[in-house]
């Protein structure tokens, strides 16, 4: 071959070499750009499945709290031979229960510290998620409260009814009730208010039968009771006062023997802690010749069936709505609350409006009717 055919030959193969070369290093480029591309496609969608799974937990946590399905709350109340008692405990045990916590119940009588206190070391035995309790009284719970704060400390406190007489707030989660002290208060001014609608001087004898002993209701519906009507009516005069222990049996009788003991006294007004008490003591009132509603004014708490049969009849002038079911109600849901971490009020208070002739159907719920 010539020197020119050569040199020809060559060229032509450095030239078809070099395009072998390009060709191949475009496809490995654009071969790794794709994977590149492939790569970042993959972490940008592993990223935002990242985003979602935290968008959708934080939705999960603002829906209302812990899932309490599966909790167990001992819940300790008062003697089911107490229908207000009863109805109270059911109401809470029924709130508790739709939202899947495990409730077992016991109760305990009027004044069973004792037992009751027994009964709160049992549960604590057993590390409950929760303890609702109607304490027997305001002072004997408050050792037991602190021995919880040190042994079970997970352990949420929920005390419905009667508050403990204690500073220390730290003792429990929470307290549901009824502003009691408000409750005495209003029977004063509606014993004064029936006294002047009826055109008669506001003076004269009142009878006051009180609920249990030491009971926190009692101490405070005596409390606001008193001290309104020496406030608002200095003529009126508490010339006998008594227990009856919640009992309208009890009732009669102590209301007899105290107005037996004041017959020089011309009693007006006969205000009891209870309607149920009250009913007993208009007994006594009428057979001692004494008239409901025109020799004197009756006034109560509660709107049990009797006061709201009372103020229907006219024998009965006003009551404050003691609620039970809707006490109860607050108390399971406050309950429930606590338990799935909600911010709940160290203090609920259950509204208490006063009733008389013209609103007495505001109590309907209250009775189940």
């Amino acid at each position: 071959m010539s020197a020119p055919k050569k040199w020809i030959t060559a060229l032509l193969g450095i030239v078809l070499l070099t395009a072998v070369l390009t060709a191949c290093g475009s496809s490995s480029s654009d071969s790794t750009s794709a994977s590149t591309s492939g790569s970042e496609s993959t972490e940008a969608a592993g990223g935002g499945e990242g985003e979602t799974q935290e968008a959708s937990d934080e939705e999960g946590s603002e829906g209302g709290g812990e899932d309490v399905s599966g909790d167990t709350v001992t819940l300790l109340s008062l003697t089911p031979s107490c229908a207000t008692c009863a109805n109270l405990t059911n109401s809470a045990e029924k709130v508790m229960e739709e939202a899947g916590i495990s409730v077992t119940t016991a109760t305990s009588e009027f004044g069973g510290a004792a037992e009751q206190i027994g009964q709160f070391n049992q549960a604590l035995s057993t590390n409950p998620n929760a303890i609702v309790i109607w304490p027997t009284d305001t002072t004997s719970i408050i050792p037991v409260l602190e021995r919880a704060k040190q042994t079970n400390p997970d352990t949420k406190i929920i005390i419905t009814t009667y508050r403990p007489e204690t500073d220390e707030e730290d003792l429990y989660a929470a307290y549901v009730g009824a502003n009691d002290q408000s409750l005495g208060a209003e029977q004063a001014k509606a014993l004064v208010e029936g006294l002047e609608n009826d055109g008669k001087p506001v003076e004269g004898g009142v009878l006051e039968i009180e609920g249990a002993p030491g009971a926190f209701t009692t101490i405070e519906r005596k409390k606001g009771f008193d001290d309104e009507l020496a406030k608002i009516a200095p003529k009126l005069k508490i010339v006998g006062n008594q227990t009856a222990n919640w009992d309208a049996t009890e009732a009669t009788t102590t209301t007899s023997a105290l107005i037996s003991k004041n017959t020089g006294d011309d009693i007006v007004g006969i205000f009891a802690h209870s309607d149920v008490m009250l009913n007993g003591s208009i007994l006594a009132a009428t057979r001692a010749g004494m008239t409901p509603g025109k020799d004197f004014i009756a006034v109560g708490i509660d709107c049990d069936i009797e006061g709201y049969n009372n103020i229907k009849s006219g024998k009965q002038y006003a009551t404050g709505l003691w609620d039970p079911f809707l006490i109860g109600k607050t108390t399971g849901e406050t309950a429930v609350k606590v338990l799935e971490g909600q911010d709940v009020p160290l203090e609920t208070e259950v509204p208490t409006p006063e009733i008389k002739k013209e609103n007495v159907t505001e109590c309907d719920a209250a009775l189940a009717k």
